[in-house]
């Protein structure tokens, strides 16, 4: 019974980390897509971070770490579209059951 409890809580994490890159990818897209360069300079930490985001045609997110918030924040570093840079995505938690969340910021962690 123990051995099943800790493969669904490591199913579930992994989930977790796997949706906040989906959730991630799929905003900035959206954002890109139809224009909205105001939710993109909202987000971005700096100058440079916007640069990249609105210089992008298509945004891919590979985490390089879980989820080290707590409580409602949700915060991972990331590569974004395969840069040598990390970046310190942080999310809000609308449900950490369904895994919905909702953009507040990337930073850059250089």
């Amino acid at each position: 019974m123990f051995i099943i409890l800790m493969v669904c809580i490591f199913h579930w994490q992994w989930n977790e980390t796997r949706d906040m890159d989906l959730y991630t990818e799929n905003y900035l897209n959206q954002q890109i897509q139809s224009g909205n360069y105001k939710a993109l300079s909202n987000i971005s930490g700096n100058k440079k971070i916007f640069r990249l985001l609105s210089k992008s045609r298509r945004i891919t997110i590979s985490s390089s770490s879980d989820n080290q918030g707590s409580g409602n924040v949700a915060y991972f570093t990331a590569r974004i579209n395969r840069s040598k840079n990390f970046y310190g995505i942080t999310l809000k938690v609308k449900s950490a059951l369904f895994h919905k969340f909702s953009m507040k910021k990337i930073v850059s962690n250089d």
